[in-house]
């Protein structure tokens, strides 16, 4: 079931495994100031959670955050024919023949401005993540920019997770360090905004959800590689 975790601003986790690799998964869903639903990074849609999702409003937005997370977006599209489909460079060169009807690059569309602040990651070009503020709830939405994990399904998905160095702790992929972060100073430029933001929680499409006063510097912590002079200094705590 959707669960509310501030003001117009809820969240769906399903059960998700690639192989013998449980991640998990979580939509997030946001209210925006016109009473249409933003689905960020769209879960499977079935009969029980398309009425749940009636009751909140009528889904208008739909987001695909980055080139790698867009399974269940063209379902969400024959559930949803009248939402705009939004996704980044990176996924429509990827998987042109995605249902994308328009593409993000520096800003967001305007019907969003009232409600969240968005931010494109830069520097990672075949990634090309967005990221969003809801400002009413002090929620920072991102998607797989961190992880998150304190618990795993099975023996192999903790094994896995504590060779890439991201079970127990808020903290990013090696995948981003060494693999899909081509200009680090472009990224770290790209995430500054955020630390002006004020962060109440940390919602990412997997691991645990974040929140707290801490929040923030959780986060900081766990962007220590990609953030390292941008962000505050008191900020770049290692806790988790």
């Amino acid at each position: 079931m959707l669960k509310s975790i501030g003001q117009d601003i809820w969240v769906e986790e399903r059960e998700f495994a690639m192989g013998l690799i449980d991640f998990g998964a979580r939509m997030t869903v946001i209210r925006l100031s016109d009473g249409g639903l933003l689905l960020y990074s769209p879960v499977e849609i079935d009969d029980a959670l398309a009425g749940e999702l009636k009751a909140l409003g009528e889904v208008k937005h739909i987001l695909a955050p980055n080139a790698f997370h867009y399974l269940f977006v063209e379902t969400a599209k024959k559930r949803y024919p009248e939402a705009t489909v939004y996704g980044t460079r990176a996924l429509a060169k990827k998987r042109p023949a995605l249902p994308i009807d328009e593409q993000l690059v520096d800003e967001a569309p305007a019907s969003w401005s009232e409600s969240v602040d968005f931010i494109r990651v830069d520097g990672a070009p075949k990634m090309d993540e967005v990221v969003l503020y809801h400002r009413a709830s002090g929620t920072l939405v991102i998607c797989d920019l961190v992880f998150h994990f304190q618990e795993v399904r099975g023996w192999f998905g903790r094994f896995f997770f504590r060779m890439l160095g991201v079970f127990g702790r808020v903290q990013q992929s090696p995948l981003w360090r060494f693999v899909l972060t081509k200009d680090r100073a472009a990224a770290e430029t790209s995430l500054r905004p955020i630390w002006a933001w004020d962060i109440e929680r940390v919602v990412m499409s997997h691991g645990r959800i974040i929140e707290g006063s801490d929040a923030k510097a959780r986060l900081a912590g766990g962007l220590s590689w990609m953030c390292a002079t941008h962000a505050h200094p008191e900020l770049m705590s290692e806790t988790s």
